[in-house]
């Protein structure tokens, strides 16, 4: 791994005294790029897991974690990342919106399901999520949990060397988009607040 990117990752650990790891994500084309010593849930857990739980163990484990169509159990996230075998994926997350009660109506859910940034079906086949200090993969994009003034010092710092402001786009729900989709799809910062997944079944 690149020795610039684990002194950076140490830094900013140390200096915002963060309480989990910063998480390096890999988004692969193909399943057999997958690095060798990686744990996959539906085989390590013998189970299905969210995206939000899969980081949380790079994070607060250390664990480099895979993910594939085998492993995810969260519905909305597997149709936005191109996990699901839907041909629609607006209609398909307009639907699960309106019957999850998260919209008022079908035409405010397919405004917002409009909105989320998604993948094509198939387009990446995994996605790898490992701690940035120890990490053996290129990240695409990496992932900062804490909390408001920790936040608050990397927004600046962003600003600082790069005369732009971080953008946020909040909906409570499916965020695991705003924080990996659209950091790597646009190569922009993102930030985020954890939704609903990552408060209940990652204990964000």
């Amino acid at each position: 791994m690149n020795e610039n990117v684990k002194s950076a990752a140490e830094f900013i650990s140390n200096n915002l005294r963060l309480k989990t790891m910063p998480v390096a994500v890999k988004f692969l084309k193909e399943k057999k790029d997958f690095p060798e010593k990686t744990r996959q849930p539906s085989t390590f857990l013998g189970k299905k897991i969210t995206l939000c739980q899969a980081i949380t163990m790079a994070r607060l484990y250390g664990w480099t974690v895979r993910m594939t169509k085998d492993d995810i159990i969260c519905v909305p996230a597997a149709i936005a990342f191109g996990f699901s075998n839907s041909t629609d994926t607006v209609s398909s997350l307009t639907r699960l919106l309106c019957t999850a009660s998260y919209s008022a109506n079908e035409e405010a859910a397919g405004r917002e399901a409009a909105a989320i940034k998604k993948l094509e079906n198939g387009e990446y086949e995994g996605i790898v999520f490992s701690p940035l200090q120890k990490t053996t993969i290129d990240p695409d994009t990496v992932l900062f949990y804490g909390n408001p003034a920790q936040m608050m010092r990397l927004i600046q710092a962003w600003s600082y060397g790069s005369g732009q402001r971080v953008h946020g786009n909040f909906g409570g729900k499916v965020e695991c988009t705003e924080y990996l989709l659209v950091p790597f799809k646009e190569q922009i910062p993102r930030v985020s607040i954890p939704g609903t997944g990552d408060r209940v079944f990652s204990m964000t």
